[in-house]
Protein backbone atom coordinates (compact mmCIF):
# COMPACT_ATOMS: atom_id res chain seq x y z
CA UNK A 1 0.00 0.00 0.00
CA UNK A 2 2.70 2.42 0.79
CA UNK A 3 4.76 1.73 -2.28
CA UNK A 4 1.69 1.84 -4.26
CA UNK A 5 0.90 5.59 -2.46
CA UNK A 6 4.96 6.71 -3.09
CA UNK A 7 4.52 5.95 -6.83
CA UNK A 8 1.04 7.51 -7.28
CA UNK A 9 2.95 10.25 -5.84
CA UNK A 10 5.73 10.49 -7.67
CA UNK A 11 3.36 10.54 -10.97
CA UNK A 12 1.12 13.04 -9.92
CA UNK A 13 4.70 15.18 -9.12
CA UNK A 14 6.38 14.21 -12.43
CA UNK A 15 3.16 15.53 -14.57
CA UNK A 16 2.88 18.96 -12.71
CA UNK A 17 6.80 19.31 -13.35
CA UNK A 18 5.73 18.18 -17.09
CA UNK A 19 2.35 20.58 -17.50
CA UNK A 20 4.55 23.88 -15.91
CA UNK A 21 7.42 23.71 -17.60
CA UNK A 22 7.44 25.46 -21.06
CA UNK A 23 10.33 25.84 -23.89
CA UNK A 24 10.19 29.17 -25.31
CA UNK A 25 10.46 27.81 -29.10
CA UNK A 26 10.88 31.79 -29.70
CA UNK A 27 13.73 32.23 -27.76
CA UNK A 28 16.22 30.94 -30.60
CA UNK A 29 15.95 32.07 -34.24
CA UNK A 30 12.99 33.70 -33.87
CA UNK A 31 11.22 29.58 -33.53
CA UNK A 32 11.93 29.06 -37.18
CA UNK A 33 9.66 31.97 -38.28
CA UNK A 34 10.30 34.23 -41.17
CA UNK A 35 12.52 37.22 -40.04
CA UNK A 36 9.56 39.44 -41.48
CA UNK A 37 7.10 37.60 -38.83
CA UNK A 38 6.72 37.71 -34.70
CA UNK A 39 6.66 34.60 -33.14
CA UNK A 40 4.36 33.48 -30.26
CA UNK A 41 5.08 31.01 -27.65
CA UNK A 42 2.22 29.12 -25.71
CA UNK A 43 2.64 26.37 -23.47
CA UNK A 44 3.77 23.90 -25.23
CA UNK A 45 4.06 25.25 -28.91
CA UNK A 46 4.27 28.27 -31.01
CA UNK A 47 2.78 29.97 -33.61
CA UNK A 48 4.17 32.57 -36.36
CA UNK A 49 2.06 35.50 -37.76
CA UNK A 50 3.33 37.79 -40.66
CA UNK A 51 3.76 41.65 -39.56
CA UNK A 52 1.84 44.39 -41.01
CA UNK A 53 2.61 44.92 -44.65
CA UNK A 54 3.09 41.57 -44.97
CA UNK A 55 1.58 38.25 -46.02
CA UNK A 56 2.12 34.45 -45.96
CA UNK A 57 1.58 31.60 -43.52
CA UNK A 58 4.33 33.12 -40.89
CA UNK A 59 7.28 31.02 -41.70
CA UNK A 60 7.23 32.50 -45.24
CA UNK A 61 6.36 36.20 -45.36
CA UNK A 62 5.97 38.31 -48.56
CA UNK A 63 6.06 42.02 -48.59
CA UNK A 64 4.06 44.01 -51.19
CA UNK A 65 6.36 45.35 -54.51
CA UNK A 66 6.00 48.78 -54.59
CA UNK A 67 7.00 49.87 -58.08
CA UNK A 68 7.32 53.71 -59.36
CA UNK A 69 5.41 53.91 -62.96
CA UNK A 70 5.19 56.98 -64.73
CA UNK A 71 1.73 57.67 -65.83
CA UNK A 72 0.26 57.46 -69.05
CA UNK A 73 3.49 55.45 -70.60
CA UNK A 74 3.66 52.09 -72.01
CA UNK A 75 4.05 50.00 -69.50
CA UNK A 76 1.14 51.72 -67.50
CA UNK A 77 -1.68 51.58 -69.61
CA UNK A 78 -0.60 47.75 -69.82
CA UNK A 79 -0.96 47.83 -66.27
CA UNK A 80 -4.13 49.09 -66.37
CA UNK A 81 -4.94 46.95 -69.03
CA UNK A 82 -4.18 43.78 -66.80
CA UNK A 83 -5.34 45.12 -63.58
CA UNK A 84 -8.89 45.57 -64.85
CA UNK A 85 -8.79 42.05 -66.84
CA UNK A 86 -7.71 40.71 -63.28
CA UNK A 87 -10.68 42.30 -61.70
CA UNK A 88 -13.16 41.26 -64.35
CA UNK A 89 -11.84 37.54 -64.44
CA UNK A 90 -12.10 37.09 -60.86
CA UNK A 91 -16.04 38.80 -61.16
CA UNK A 92 -16.76 36.64 -63.66
CA UNK A 93 -15.73 33.83 -61.54
CA UNK A 94 -17.12 34.67 -58.30
CA UNK A 95 -20.85 35.08 -60.51
CA UNK A 96 -20.10 31.79 -61.97
CA UNK A 97 -20.12 30.19 -58.76
CA UNK A 98 -23.06 32.42 -57.58
CA UNK A 99 -25.28 31.68 -60.37
CA UNK A 100 -23.78 27.14 -60.49
CA UNK A 101 -26.75 24.68 -59.49
CA UNK A 102 -25.46 21.56 -57.86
Amino acid sequence: MQLYCICFLLIIVWQFILSHSDVDECSTDNGGCSSNAECTNTNGSFSCSCRTGYHGDGFTCIGKIIVNIPLNSRVHKAALVLSMTLKFYNYAKHFAELVTVN
